[in-house]
């Protein structure tokens, strides 16, 4: 097997920047600590904004920048039903920032385009600094945060899947409001929560396994322990924002696709089907690497188009095994795939289909580049829709001209 001399170069690259981050934000902080502001490290709500260990995972952002800014510049991103709690900043925080004569904790932020700035946390803060200071055009103290996610492994700090970081992304902001401080979320916010990281991620990061549709009551307990662990215990609490959240189920054009309606799909293909059982007795599907295919010796994975379920779970795992010498050069890989928020008619859902025919294109093109022999020989696309004219479809790479063609 050919030797990958290239990943350990891109760790030890990842290493040094990680490095050059940290330091860049002891740095600016200590330029706010220095002009009066608050280390945000020290809270342990806003913290979570940049530091946070959830789901069994610990995960980092880096502050990048602190400075003042003119509020014009700011758009606001909320995790809220709605932006601000007027109440609760004309009664409350407002009142305590005129007595303090400052925001002490400087509000969160990245760059969303050039010139502008999008708050991740603060947005109480810079409403109720035009209450306190109506009078004046009073400029907010924020710390400015790199895009990037990054996720503690053995090998150190790395950059998460962009799936999984834009799923943890919301998290951490949604954690950063503990109860009962910080102003504790209603029913209605948390429905907001579940619909943001359910179009993300609709397995919660693996929590509830691979779904077709909502998940069932009594999985939504496990998720609302991981979301909210210390607010919205009541049983009957927890049914009401179920029911608030599921009110929009999926269209009934759409058909389900379970474990068995997979099973079935892979076993009409040829291929193998990679049933087995938990230790508790139950049907599930070997996991990718593990679920291979006889005698061609390809490896199956049964995915979806999130990116959070292929880049994560299938292609890391590729790089991962390729650079421990664990796949063999010349590895073959099937696509056995459904689309996650699948479009109702055919033709949006063929656009939907080409998309991802074209990520797993150029991840072909980074293999490729990197010397890492590895091809995803076939992909097929589950039927999906109600429509007799959704049969579903199989593409083969055609490595002349890096692109997938479509069997008759």
């Amino acid at each position: 097997m050919e030797t990958n001399t290239h990943v350990p170069h891109l760790v030890s690259n990842l290493e040094n920047k990680v490095s050059k981050l940290e330091s860049e934000e002891a740095t600016v902080i200590a330029k706010a600590i220095y002009e009066g502001y608050q280390d945000p490290h020290d809270d342990e709500d806003i913290r979570k904004v940049i530091f946070n260990k959830s789901h069994g995972k610990v995960f980092r952002r880096f502050i990048i920048d602190f400075g003042l800014v003119d509020p014009d510049i700011l758009d606001r991103s909320q995790v809220r039903e709605f932006e601000v709690d007027e109440t609760y900043c004309r009664e409350q925080l407002a009142p305590l920032l005129k007595k303090d004569g400052r925001i002490l904790n400087p509000i969160m932020t990245t760059q969303s385009t050039p010139g502008r700035e999008l708050i991740e946390h603060g947005h109480n803060r810079a409403y109720s600094s035009k209450l306190a200071w109506s009078e004046l055009i009073r400029l907010l103290p924020r710390f400015r945060l790199d895009k990037t996610l990054y996720e503690k492994t053995a090998e150190g700090w790395v950059p998460a899947p962009s799936g999984q970081a834009a799923f943890y992304q919301r998290v951490m902001k949604t954690q950063t409001n503990g109860p009962p401080k910080n102003n504790p979320y209603s029913m209605a916010d948390v429905k907001v929560h579940l619909k943001e990281l359910y179009d993300i991620d609709p397995t919660f990061d693996g929590l509830l396994g691979k779904q077709d549709g909502y998940p069932s009551r009594e999985e939504f307990d496990r998720v609302m322990d991981f979301l909210h662990p210390d607010q919205f215990l009541l049983k009957g609490t927890r049914t009401k924002i179920y029911n608030l959240w599921i009110c929009g189920a999926a269209s009934s054009k759409i058909l389900p696709i379970g474990l068995d309606e997979v099973t079935a799909s892979l076993a009409n293909l040829g291929w193998a089907t990679g049933m087995t059982m938990t230790t508790q007795g139950n049907p599930a599907r070997e996991k990718f690497l593990s679920h291979q295919d006889q005698p061609s010796g390809a490896y199956i994975g049964v995915v979806s188009d999130h990116a959070s379920d292929f880049e994560r779970n299938m292609v890391l795992a590729i790089v991962n095994q390729w650079a421990s010498g664990n796949i063999t050069a010349g590895t073959k890989v099937w696509l056995h795939l459904k689309i996650h928020k699948a479009a109702s008619t055919l033709v949006t859902l063929s656009t939907q289909r080409k998309s991802f025919l074209t990520r797993v294109e150029q991840w072909q093109g980074f293999f490729a580049f990197y010397h890492i022999d590895v091809e995803f020989e076939k992909v097929f696309f589950v039927p999906q829709l109600r429509d007799i004219t959704d049969k579903g479809s199989t593409h083969k790479w055609h490595a002349a001209t890096g692109k997938f063609v479509k069997s008759p």
